[in-house]
């Protein structure tokens, strides 16, 4: 039940079940951290307390290839009702565009063929070399989830690991609420449409300061603060340089209308 829980709903008071030496155990788990970008959960088990000192585990891959068309094969528990033996292969079959957000955090969706269960969701995604390349997940509309999964790769699962570990002890960062199309992405875009050098935007927050000042999906922040933007590191060099309360003058390009616009922002 732990992990049918999306991480906007995890409860503190959870109990995980676990299958050994043919009894089912219940094991009390202490919620540590929750990184809803990938939705993961964090948890910490006394696994002595059950007399297990070592339990086995697979290691993602790291620095991985992702094409159009290579197999994959997800690899789920085992059901009553499972032909295949819980696994489900597939093909990928769509790379989405990379996404960066406000605290540094890189996204993206892979779409895969292999059609695996709602409440499977959390299986371990190979490749034909057996390499473990993610771990599914199921898309918002939810009657989409008989045509294909969503995977979420393994660098990205493992930065999610590792900015769970770090973020424990670190302050929030200041934002306008802002997500980006990446550095690599947008370069493609820039160069196949003709748009000004700057950042991308494919996502802002409701009720972020950016929202709030009309800032939306699809424009292009070229300068903020008076200083041209070229990267999303640079957009951080500045932005971390700012202090909650401060007003920034930012310009962005709107696509739709083909003219550039002010507008004042305050920092969160």
């Amino acid at each position: 039940e732990a992990f049918n829980q999306t991480t906007k709903n995890v409860k503190p008071d959870l109990s995980l079940k676990l299958l050994t030496n043919q009894s089912l155990q219940l094991l009390d788990l202490d919620l540590i951290n929750v990184c809803e970008e990938t939705d993961l959960v964090l948890f910490k088990a006394d696994l002595a307390s059950i007399g297990i000192n070592e339990i086995p585990f697979v290691e993602l891959a790291g620095n991985v290839e992702y094409n159009v068309g290579q197999p994959l094969i997800g690899i789920g528990f085992p059901e009553i009702f499972s032909r295949e033996g819980s696994l489900y292969p597939g093909f990928l079959m769509e790379i989405g565009i990379a996404e960066v957000s406000e605290q540094n955090f890189s996204m993206q969706k892979l779409k895969s063929s292999a059609v695996i269960p709602n409440n499977l969701n959390g299986c371990l995604i190979v490749n034909s070399s057996g390499q473990a390349v993610g771990i599914s997940s199921i898309d918002q509309n939810r009657s989409l989830n008989d045509r294909y999964t969503i995977v979420y790769p393994a660098e990205q699962i493992q930065l999610g690991l590792n900015r769970m570990f770090n973020s424990i002890n670190q302050e929030p960062k200041t934002s306008l609420g802002l997500v980006f199309v990446s550095d690599y992405d947008y370069e493609k875009m820039r160069t196949t449409f003709g748009l000004p050098e700057g950042l991308c935007i494919s996502k802002v927050l409701v009720n972020s300061q950016a929202y709030v000042s009309d800032i939306r999906k699809g424009d292009i922040l070229t300068s903020l603060g008076g200083v041209p933007i070229a990267s999303v590191e640079h957009y951080f060099e500045i932005i971390d340089n700012q202090a909650p309360g401060d007003s920034v003058r930012a310009v962005i390009y709107r696509p739709r209308l083909a003219e550039s616009i002010e507008k004042t922002l305050y920092i969160d």
